[in-house]
C-alpha cells in the first residue's frame, strides 16, 4: 500500500552537532547540556536551553553504545580476588574485598590507607577465606605503586614481598577505569547504602569492625542476586581451588619470634614497616577480645 513519505525534520541543533559530539567524546559522556550552551552559542546556536538538552541526551545515548563493548564477567575459581578503598564519615576508610568466582564479600574499617594498613587487612581476609587466590587485583592505588613505566604498573617493593611470600601475582587495573573492577566497586557502593549510611557513621574503626563483622555473615548468607547461590557456599567449593596459606606464618598471637626459627629466616627482607602495626590494629580491633576469629592474620616483627 502507498504511504506518504516521511519528511526530514531539521533542527535548529544540526549545525551544531558536531561541537556537541565533539565534546561529548572529550569528556567520555560527561558534560552537561549547561556547560555546553556557552560553547554552542559561540558556534551559531540561537536555539533554547531545552532542545539543546535534547541534542545532548541523543548525542550521549550514541557515544554510551560506541565507547566501550561489554561482556559478562564469567569468573574461574580460585583466580581473582578484588580490593578496594573508599571514604566514610568521621575520617574512617572502609576496605573492601571480592573473591570473584564465590562473591565472597570481605569489609573492615581502618583510619588510613596506608602500605601497612593495606597488608595487614589483605591477610586477615585471606586468613578469613582460608587460601589465597592466584591473582590480587587492584587499581592504581599509592600505597602499592612504585612507578609507571609504558602504562604498565611497577609495584611497590614490599607489596611484592608480601606477594611473593602468600603466592599470589599482583595485578592493576587501567587508568582511570574503575570499571575493570565493577565488582568491588559494587560492593563499596553497597556497604555504604547498607551498613555505613543506616548506621549514621562509625566513630571509631572498632566501631565499624564490630558492625560489619555480622553484617558480612549475613550479606554471605544470602543468595546473591548475580549468581543465584549463597556466597559462603560457593566459597566451600572454591576453597579447594585456592591456593594453600603459607605454612611458615608469623604467630597469630602475643609472643616473642625467636631469630633463629625459620618462621623469621622466611621474612628477611621485608621491611619491618609493613608488620609492625599489625598486632596494636588487632588488639584495637577487637581480635584479641574474641571480636572475629583470632585465627585472623596480624603480623608481627619484634623490631630491635
Amino acid at each position: 500500500p502507498w504511504s506518504k513519505p516521511s519528511r526530514a525534520v531539521i533542527k535548529n541543533t544540526d549545525s551544531v552537532q558536531e561541537v556537541i559530539d565533539a565534546k561529548v567524546r572529550a569528556t567520555d559522556g560527561r558534560i552537561s547540556a549547561k556547560r555546553l550552551l556557552p560553547l554552542v552559542g559561540a558556534a551559531g546556536y540561537t536555539g533554547s536551553a531545552r532542545n539543546l538538552r535534547r541534542a545532548v541526551a541523543r548525542s550521549k545515548a550514541a557515544w554510551r553504545g560506541q565507547r566501550r563493548t561489554y561482556r559478562p564477567w564469567v569468573p574461574i575459581p580460585g583466580e581473582y580476588l578484588a580490593l578496594d578503598w573508599t571514604p566514610v564519615p568521621n575520617d574512617l576508610q572502609m576496605f573492601c574485598a571480592v573473591l570473584g568466582w564465590s562473591r565472597y564479600r570481605f569489609v573492615r574499617f581502618a583510619r588510613d590507607q596506608k602500605l601497612e594498613t593495606t597488608l595487614a587487612l589483605l591477610a586477615e581476609c585471606f586468613e578469613e577465606l582460608g587460601g589465597v587466590p592466584a591473582k590480587v587485583l587492584t587499581d592504581r592505588m599509592g600505597c602499592l605503586k612504585a612507578g609507571v613505566v609504558a602504562n604498565q604498573v611497577v609495584p611497590q617493593a614490599d607489596y611484592l614481598r608480601f606477594a611473593a611470600h602468600f603466592g599470589f601475582q599482583p595485578d592493576f587495573c587501567e587508568a582511570a577505569d574503575p570499571e575493570s573492577k565493577g565488582v568491588v566497586e559494587h560492593l563499596c557502593g553497597y556497604a555504604q547504602r547498607d551498613l555505613v549510611v543506616p548506621a549514621e557513621g562509625f566513630s571509631s574503626p572498632e566501631a565499624g569492625n564490630q558492625a560489619a563483622l555480622p553484617w558480612r555473615l549475613e550479606v554471605n548468607s544470602r543468595v546473591h542476586s548475580e549468581t543465584q547461590t549463597v556466597p559462603l557456599v560457593r566459597l566451600e567449593q572454591e576453597r579447594h581451588t585456592l591456593l594453600k596459606l603459607p605454612s611458615l606464618r608469623p604467630p597469630l598471637r602475643r609472643g616473642e619470634v625467636p631469630r633463629s626459627s625459620a618462621m623469621w629466616r622466611s621474612l628477611e627482607g621485608i621491611s619491618p614497616k609493613a608488620w609492625q602495626p599489625a598486632l596494636e590494629m588487632a588488639a584495637a580491633d577487637g581480635h584479641a577480645d574474641g571480636g572475629v576469629p583470632r585465627r585472623a592474620a596480624r603480623w608481627r616483627e619484634d623490631v630491635k
